[in-house]
């Protein structure tokens, strides 16, 4: 996983009677949640070791998600 990759929601592991379809963006500017639909596709804006999650902009959002949330689609060649 680098800067620029598409990635996409991973699809929880639980079982639940309801699956929620969207996962939470974190804006730590605004202190805000953003939905992000599943299927949707985002990029990763920058990779975060420290917290274990990325910078990703999606669904026209820019926050924080953590790696264990997220699978790499396309990755960028370099």
């Amino acid at each position: 996983m680098k800067p620029g990759d598409l990635i996409r929601c991973r699809t929880p592991k639980v079982k639940r009677r309801r699956p929620t379809g969207i996962l939470m963006i974190y804006d730590c500017n605004t202190r805000e949640f953003h939905p992000w639909k599943h299927g949707n596709l985002g990029m990763i804006i920058d990779i975060d070791p420290k917290t274990e999650g990325v910078i990703v902009m999606a669904d026209g959002n820019v926050g924080w998600v953590s790696l264990s949330a997220v699978e790499v689609i396309n990755e960028v060649g370099g």
